[in-house]
């Protein structure tokens, strides 16, 4: 696994660096008059890819939380369930008391 790992993490590193390569040109960035700066094409494509990655991360965390909280919130209607269940057996008449009647 850990070799899947490091030839995955080479594959971007050097899909990373051609297209660093073949993008060399600048973009200006402006924002009224808070920002104004020339940034690398190739920068802002992997801060967007990235800024990607860590939002689905922790839409993913957030997901798996509800997912826990539900599972947990079920366990406990199982026991409670289980628990009704053996009160209702240990109540209803058994079958030597039926015969009798």
């Amino acid at each position: 696994m850990k070799f899947l790992y490091f030839l995955m993490t080479m594959a971007f590193v050097i899909f990373f660096v051609t297209f660093a390569f073949q993008n060399p040109g600048d973009v200006h960035l402006k924002y009224y008059g808070y920002l104004d700066h020339l940034v690398a094409v190739y920068l802002i494509v992997f801060v967007a890819f990235f800024a990607g990655i860590i939002v689905t991360g922790l839409m993913g965390i957030v997901e798996r939380f509800k997912l826990t909280m539900t599972i947990n919130r079920l366990y406990r209607k199982i026991d409670d369930l289980e628990r009704r269940n053996l009160s209702l057996m240990k109540s209803a008449p058994t079958s030597n008391d039926t015969k009798a009647l």
